[in-house]
This record gives C-alpha cells, structure tokens and sequence, in this order.
C-alpha cells in the first residue's frame, strides 16, 4: 500500500527525537548535575571551549596544535584513498562490462566465497596497523 503520512506525522518521523527533545534535555541536565565528569554529551560551552583549545593551544608534548596537525592527517589520508580510487574503478567496470575479462571474473568470484573475518588477520599481518603501516 501506497499511503502518505499527514503533514504532522511526516514532520514527527522525519524528527523522531523532536517530540522528546524538552525530556531529552531534562534527562541530560539530571545526568550532569548528577555526575559533572560525564562525557556522553557535554554542554555545548565545553565542547567550544575545547575546540578552541585544540585549535589556538600547542600540545604540552609534540608542540602541535592538535586540531590542526589531525586535519591534515586525515585530508593526507583521503588524497591517498583518492588517488587509487581509479584503480578499483577500472578493474571494477572491467570484471562488470567487457566480456573479454572472463578470467578476472573468475577470480573474483572464488575471492568473493572467502569470508572477510578469514582475510582480515591476513591481512592487518601482511600491511600492519595504525597510520605507519609497513612503509615506516
């Protein structure tokens, strides 16, 4: 059945903490002043606060304004995902469209009976773990 919501509903479940939000705050603020040290969501004040120390404060340690040193981290990592991206899309059309690539669709449908938790340790073995890798 094709049945479209009431403006209302199509508001409420497009929202579904919007009926309980004034509860959801309330809840929150008990779990604050019962336990200031609690991290699940804290005020936005201390979120700021702590943006604007990872940002304009050095580390005590490195030196580093943490903030700044882990943006560019993660930028350096999404080129690297962008620069083989190409590959997996051409072998990807490759296998898929051209019928000549009988062979890799071949090997590609014995890899893909493997299951991925079986690879996995193979390979955290074979490339390692963390930003290093095996190339450090």
């Amino acid at each position: 059945m094709n049945i479209a919501p009431a403006r209302g509903s199509r508001i409420v479940l497009r929202d579904p903490v919007l009926p309980d939000r004034d509860g959801l705050h309330h809840r929150i603020g008990e779990r604050r002043a019962a336990n200031p040290d609690d991290k699940l969501l804290p005020p936005i004040s201390e979120m700021a606060d702590t943006t604007k120390r990872l940002a304009t404060e050095p580390d005590r340690r490195s030196g580093d304004y943490v903030l700044w040193t882990d943006t560019a981290a993660s930028l350096q990592r999404l080129l690297l995902d962008w620069e083989f991206q190409p590959d997996g899309l051409g072998f990807g059309l490759t296998v898929g469209l051209l019928p000549i690539a009988g062979l890799r669709r071949h090997v590609v449908a014995v890899i893909s009976m493997i299951p991925p938790m079986a690879v996995l340790p193979i390979l955290f073995i074979v490339f390692g773990l963390g930003d290093c890798r095996r190339s450090c």
